[in-house]
């Protein structure tokens, strides 16, 4: 399946030195496929969540992760209302960075996600080296690549 990732990003840039737990939250199966292999092949542990309720099941579970990936626009329960609940929860939910995935990134709409708590935002269709560097700005301990 790594090699299907390859063939669809121009670099696939080399393991990291640090690996990262990563949430990645969005509703399209294709999208999460693609960030979980991508980021597996740079030596990343990724899990995966189709929507923002299920998200929060997770960290309500224990679940605790470097960094969450959170697409904005899915069913049940979207990006900004999760990162909502995410911030309220505890000391974890307060500091964990969340990446906004979104194809509305107006000033406007950034302004709502940065309201939200989510700690930066990455448009898409993002280019992998953007969703890296996003990556390497909110987890500065560890570069993910």
């Amino acid at each position: 399946m790594a090699e299907t990732v390859r063939e669809q990003v121009d670099v696939v840039p080399e393991k990291s030195n640090h690996s990262l737990t990563i949430l990645a939250v969005d509703d399209v199966d294709l999208n999460r496929m693609l960030m979980r292999e991508y980021l597996t092949a740079l030596g990343h542990q990724v899990d995966v969540a189709d929507n923002g309720q299920v998200c929060l099941d997770m960290l309500t579970d224990g679940r605790r992760y470097d960094v969450i990936l959170m697409d904005i626009r899915m069913p049940v329960m979207d990006g900004v209302e999760a990162a909502r609940r995410i911030r309220a929860m505890n000391d974890y939910g307060a500091t964990v960075p969340i990446i906004a995935l979104t194809a509305d990134a107006l000033r406007e709409q950034l302004e709502i996600y940065t309201d939200a708590g989510m700690t930066e935002s990455v448009a898409k269709p993002f280019d992998w080296p953007v969703l890296l560097s996003a990556l390497a700005r909110v987890i500065p301990s560890g570069q993910p690549t």
